[in-house]
């Protein structure tokens, strides 16, 4: 089928934007949504989205400020048809939707199957992909990893808008230590996602480096911009389910931390921090680092005294995501 909605009011009306196969859409008034209407002062900056797939194309409200109205009912999630009018903002919309033998193909930057649902709504409203791609190079690092470092380019930089194209593809999981920052503690935050396990249970709320996986938590673009520049947050893309992974993460790092404590005792208490782990992962070997954090796709962080952009370190399949999801390769 084809799919596409038509502004039938306003200085845009008359105009056509296709949802293809498999594609999300997002309207609004500033840059970071798809399509933007900057001159609708009572649309939010993301307001709506447009979804599809074979069958079916709905629509959701992206928590805008006025609402979003379908066939003159204010709605958050529906499935829309043919003929359906949307209203956000000032501006309305009219639904178009045809069967076609000749379906289209996925566009480059369908959101992979399976990807939750809070990362995708929070990757729409930060994309990094602006006027132009994000640039990094590549180097090897003598510890075997690649090193694919961000390059300053012309866009605003959010370091939440790259780890979370990253995660249309990988599972985030962050080691985030709000203390270094002066960032707030969840009050939800459970005792298990605590690394100093040994400190009284207040103490490690506030004292601990804490590791929390992305899906689920809506507040994870906030915090990683908030500690970004500050030594205070380490981005893990791992393989399974979050909370896999998450429990993974914890039991090496765990592992290790013990270690030190113990008298005389071989393991590192820094690795928790962008300035301590990028070291170990340029020059220590590939058997200490996967012993150390198991098995990974990448590891995202800061790189010291350049806070507007950003350093990754992986194998060279990670390239593939990184161009998939916009990014572009410089000499």
């Amino acid at each position: 089928m084809h799919v596409a909605l038509e502004v039938v009011s306003g200085s845009s009306a008359g105009k056509q934007y296709q949802i293809r196969h498999k594609q999300m859409l997002t309207f609004g008034r500033t840059q970071w949504a798809d399509v933007s209407f900057p001159h609708d002062q009572q649309m939010s900056s993301t307001h709506f989205v447009i979804e599809r797939d074979d069958s079916w194309c709905w629509l959701k409200d992206l928590d805008s400020t006025n609402g979003t109205q379908l066939n003159d009912e204010f709605v958050k999630t529906a499935v829309v048809k043919e003929g359906d009018r949307i209203v956000a903002g000032t501006t309305e919309f009219v639904v178009h939707i045809r069967s076609s033998e000749d379906e289209e193909k996925p566009h480059h930057s369908t959101v992979p199957s399976g990807t939750p649902p809070i990362i995708v709504d929070s990757i729409r409203k930060r994309s990094p992909i602006g006027s132009s791609a994000p640039l990094y190079t590549v180097e090897s690092c003598e510890s075997g990893l690649i090193l694919y470092r961000g390059m300053p380019d012309e866009n605003p930089f959010r370091p939440s808008a790259i780890a979370g194209h990253l995660a249309m593809s990988l599972t985030l999981v962050m080691v985030i230590h709000h203390e270094k920052y002066g960032g707030k503690v969840p009050q939800e935050l459970s005792p298990d996602a605590v690394l100093f396990d040994w400190l009284p249970e207040e103490a490690a709320r506030y004292h601990s480096p804490v590791v929390l996986a992305a899906d689920g938590f809506p507040e994870w673009p906030d915090i990683i911009d908030a500690a970004w520049d500050h030594d205070a947050i380490i981005c893990f893309y791992l393989p399974g389910k979050p909370e896999d992974a998450t429990k993974r993460l914890i039991e090496n790092f765990r592992s290790n931390l013990k270690e030190s404590n113990n008298e005389g005792g071989r393991g590192l208490l820094g690795f928790c921090w962008p300035s301590v782990l990028s070291q170990l992962l340029t020059f220590r070997d590939l058997a200490f680092i996967e012993q150390l954090i198991g098995d990974f796709a990448g590891i995202l962080m800061e790189i010291p005294d350049l806070a507007a952009t950003w350093q990754l370190f992986g194998k060279p399949a990670l390239e593939e995501i990184l161009v998939s999801s916009g990014f572009k390769k410089t000499d």
